[in-house]
């Protein structure tokens, strides 16, 4: 598959997209979240094979060589194992979809979503305890285009005006007078579905890796196409 990164993230770049992707979501499907204006049923679970120092994962730890991480995903749990057969566990945040998303055309190598990730655990050929703080980076290899749909609605609003004379005036014979006036408006929504599935994507993982009372270093990999949808409306 062509990769599309040749460099690894600088940490203040990580910090300000954390900022960005902070709102965390509870156990579920990934469709049941939006972010401006757009949902997700995209799953990040796969290999995510390193790229970094001669194919490192992480780019130095205190023992061992993680060149690999096995990622699943449910709701926003995430289970790790290293190609060394450490586990962690940790979390995924909602998306942060880039705001070309709205065009029904999404180019090849650019950026379509973004999700904070972070997970703990023990590296057990290290004997460390790690906590690792990073991002998921969604990229198209091809050009996708959605399938885009409209819908409009109405809605009926009444305004009006009651006068009445009160009843000590004199009987001119007019009694009560109404006058209303009717209005209605419309809303156009268009809705983009894309859809990943197949070589048409890829996922990346960058961050920083943190060993307890030890090194702190760059993780960068590359991940498996992203499967499932993205729907947004405006």
């Amino acid at each position: 598959m062509k990769r599309l990164y040749r460099s690894i993230l600088p940490v203040a770049t990580l910090a300000g997209i954390f900022m960005l992707t902070a709102c965390d979501w509870s156990s579920g499907s990934q469709e049941n979240f939006n972010t401006s204006g757009g949902s997700s049923s995209v799953n990040i679970s796969g290999f995510y094979s390193g790229n970094v120092n001669g194919g490192r994962a992480v780019a130095q730890t205190s023992n061992g060589n993680i060149t690999s991480f096995t990622i699943q995903q449910s709701g926003n749990r995430v289970d790790v194992i290293d190609n060394q057969g450490s586990t962690y566990v940790g979390s995924i945040g909602a998306p942060l979809f880039a705001g070309n998303l709205s065009s029904g055309t999404v180019q090849s190598g650019a950026t379509v979503s973004t999700y904070q990730i972070s997970w703990s655990g023990k590296d057990g050929v290290a004997a460390r305890n790690i906590n690792f703080t990073g991002v998921l980076t969604l990229v198209a290899v091809t050009d996708i285009n959605a399938v885009t749909s409209t819908s409009t609605s109405t809605k009926d609003s009444d305004s009006g005006t009651d006068s009445v004379i009160p009843p000590a005036a004199p009987d001119t014979g007019t009694g009560d007078s109404n006058s209303t006036s009717n209005s209605s408006s419309s809303t156009t929504t268009t809705t983009n579905t894309y859809s990943f599935s197949g070589p048409t994507s890829q996922l990346q993982l960058q961050g920083t890796w943190s060993e307890e009372a030890g090194l702190t270093s760059n993780v960068s990999a590359y991940g498996p196409p992203a499967q499932g949808n993205i729907v947004t409306s405006n």
